[in-house]
């Protein structure tokens, strides 16, 4: 064993000595030698990362950029050569370091995204000034950068190399009506969907180290992504993720690897794990899951830019949106729900840190947005399931990470799952069922409904924000609004509460003191009628809680004075100023008769002034009289009445949503972050200096 580290030492730095020599002068592509000694020589991932830096890649592209051209191309005809084999050579070194060298030097080629070299090379097949025209023994007649991808792909899926020999000579069909037309399972790395994972061989270490060593080169190769200002998002053409889901040439592969990376996440369950023993090991199968399913978001996310919408439909997005199998469905559901119930699970074991909680949430959560926003058969079968499964642990998830800054991002996901999910009228309506999940919060709630448990838990959490939460709180308070029309009762502590934040978004040194904070008003008011309107005798605690608080919606509804609004902005930031000296002199925002015009007429404050109108002299009657003396006879004489020609009809019911287009360049960046973070351990897949799609921040955790 000394013997063979002492050999393994010696080839390294033979290794280090001839790629040294890329920086210093020109290598011949037909210098047999040097590329031999490259190509054979036995590396790990690990081995390659420290040997080779990405300013070293830098020097090379700025000293001897022909190099760089040719390293490239001679891995791409390494692979081709290597993935052309119907058998595959037992000896798959070639190979193996031809991805690896793909994977490291890849993105920081693309950190010059306007470089020519990159069109040269990957568009026209140009070294320097020369043009490819052979690879190995066959004619070059289609872009390089083409060609990489489909000899990546075709590498994902080749007996012995990242598939058991045994399996691969097997077949297991499955039915033609639900899957791509001749798809044989037994090529697929696992079963899952099509198939159940008992048909399958378990592969090599070796075989699961290749899939995701090629996983991770398909990632570089998608890399010139974060190389993109955001602002430029819109109009930025990833060209080797469209080669990935639109080629033709590549059908077989990728739709084998559409299957592969969901049955890789499929299979992983946590919850197997003995107490303890993700404490003092690791699981590989974590780091396969999570690297199969920031491909497979990657791949679903994209859409190609406005300018090219002719070109072919994105291949994953059909074949998800075409899921719909029962059993298929059934077990997408059951994953995604056990594996965001994992949280819950970690904080509800009777052992203290028995189960760990998964280090990939956030990846999960982007899983099920994908998949709930493209696939209608999964957002069916969801809501005719249990969507409570989903939607618990969500909301548990959310409230965990409410108060940590640097979880922003996430907090702004779930809050987008929380938005969609109310559009449907079957999610409001399941709202309406009994709470029985018993969520592990630091709240005490009295209500009776999931409803009941959402409206205060979102009451407590912008309660008690000190920051994060309030770029999307009015998302949050949007999401109440679509569900008031179908929630039929609500507990009076949950009605209490909802005043109560209307009455905070009501003060004028609030209301007064931004341009948009009339929205949350605005919002409020909104659900406020469509539980008067449309859930008149469910909701007599709502009803009520709006009379004992009726001096604030009668207020707001007075005619505002602009130069008393302004005095009364100024004495607030002054006591302000007094207690933060470093906040400005003078307050950034200044009420303006203009601005005050635009919304407060239109607020829709009528129904609510009219029913206090009804009210208030007939409880006040009642009252003299001795007939009304508890909550409770108020509450019954509410009951007994209607408001049925006293208030307005009630409006036609509008859903309020987001902007898909900005919602997708903001996942483009979220997904992208979150790959950068999974992947600076000691072998990192990018350098942080050339990033430009997101800031990061030296040294923090997140």
């Amino acid at each position: 064993k000394k013997q063979k580290n002492m050999g393994n030492n010696a080839s390294l730095i033979a290794f280090k000595e001839n790629i040294n020599q890329l920086v210093t002068k020109e290598i011949d592509q037909k210098d047999h030698d040097y590329w031999r000694a490259v190509f054979t020589t036995e590396l790990t991932k690990e081995n390659l990362f420290q040997l080779i830096s990405p300013d070293f890649v830098r020097d090379i592209r700025q000293k001897q950029p022909t190099n760089l051209a040719i390293i490239l191309f001679k891995c791409i005809e390494q692979l081709s050569s290597f993935s052309k084999n119907a058998v595959v050579k037992s000896d798959a070194t070639s190979a193996v370091n031809s991805i690896l060298l793909l994977m490291r030097v890849l993105p920081f080629v693309f950190e010059h995204n306007n470089d020519s070299m990159i069109s040269n090379l990957f568009q026209e097949n140009k070294v320097g000034d020369v043009k490819l025209t052979k690879i190995g023994k066959s004619e070059l007649t289609e872009p390089l950068g083409k060609l990489m991808i489909q000899v990546l792909l075709r590498s994902l899926f080749l007996p012995k190399f990242t598939i058991p020999e045994r399996q691969w000579n097997a077949t297991i069909q499955c039915e033609s009506k639900y899957y791509p037309e001749g798809l044989n399972m037994a090529h697929c790395w696992t079963g899952g969907l099509g198939a159940p994972a008992s048909a399958f061989w378990t592969p090599t270490e070796q075989q699961r180290i290749n899939r995701s060593n090629i996983m991770k080169c398909l990632i570089s190769c998608f890399s010139s992504t974060v190389y993109c200002k955001f602002g430029d998002l819109a109009t930025h053409k990833n060209q080797m993720i469209e080669y990935t889901i639109m080629n033709d040439d590549v059908v077989k592969e990728s739709t084998l690897l559409f299957f592969s990376l969901w049955n890789t996440a499929l299979c992983y369950n946590p919850s197997t794990l003995l107490p303890y023993t993700s404490q003092w090991m690791a699981d590989p199968q974590e780091e396969m899951t999570l690297t199969a399913t920031h491909l497979l978001v990657l791949l679903t996310h994209y859409q190609p830019p406005l300018s090219d919408n002719d070109l072919p439909k994105n291949r994953f997005r059909l074949y998800l949106s075409q899921l719909s199998r029962p059993t298929d469905l059934q077990l997408v559901f059951d994953y995604i729900a056990n594996m965001l119930g994992n949280a819950v699970d970690a904080h509800n074991t009777i052992l203290p840190g028995s189960q760990r909680m998964i280090d990939f949430q956030d990846e999960i959560v982007s899983l099920f947005w994908q998949t709930f926003e493209i696939c209608p058969n999964f957002r069916q079968h969801a809501f005719n399931n249990n969507i409570d499964r989903l939607f618990s642990p969500l909301l548990f998830i959310f409230q965990l990470h409410a108060k940590d800054p640097t979880r922003y991002y996430f907090e702004q996901l779930c809050a987008y799952i929380f938005l969609s999910l109310s559009q449907y009228r079957a999610f409001a309506m399941a709202l309406n069922r009994p709470y029985t999940s018993k969520l592990p919060v630091p709240m005490a709630f009295y209500g009776e409904t999931n409803a009941d448990f959402l409206i205060c838990l979102f009451h407590k959490l912008i309660a008690s924000d000190r920051g994060v939460l309030k770029p999307i709180t009015n998302i949050l308070l949007t999401v109440l609004q679509n569900i008031s029309p179908y929630i039929k009762r609500l507990n009076v502590h949950t009605a209490s509460r909802l005043v109560n934040m209307f009455q905070q978004y009501s003060r004028v040194s609030y209301l007064y003191s931004q341009s948009s904070h009339w929205q949350n008003v605005d919002a409020l008011l909104v659900m406020f009628n469509n539980l008067i309107q449309y859930q008149y005798h469910g909701n007599v605690t709502l009803i009520y809680a709006i009379l004992t608080k009726r001096s604030s919606f009668l207020q707001l509804n007075k005619k505002a004075k602009v130069d008393v609004l302004i005095s009364m902005t100024k004495q607030v930031h002054a006591r302000r100023r007094e207690k933060n000296p470093s906040l400005p002199e003078t307050p950034a925002f200044l009420p303006s008769a203009e601005w005050l015009s635009s919304w407060k007429p239109r607020l829709p404050l009528r129904t609510i002034v009219d029913m206090i109108q009804y009210f208030s002299p007939r409880i006040d009657t009642e009252t003299k009289k001795g007939t009304l003396s508890t909550e409770s006879d108020l509450m019954e004489f509410i009951q007994q009445d209607t408001l049925v020609g006293v208030i307005p009809t009630p409006p036609q019911l509008l859903v309020r949503t987001f902007s898909s287009s900005s919602i997708h360049r903001f996942l483009t960046v979220y997904y992208w972050s979150l790959i950068y973070m999974r992947n600076v351990d000691s072998t990192p897949l990018f350098d942080t200096s050339k990033i430009h799609l997101f800031e990061i921040h030296e040294g923090s955790s997140s």
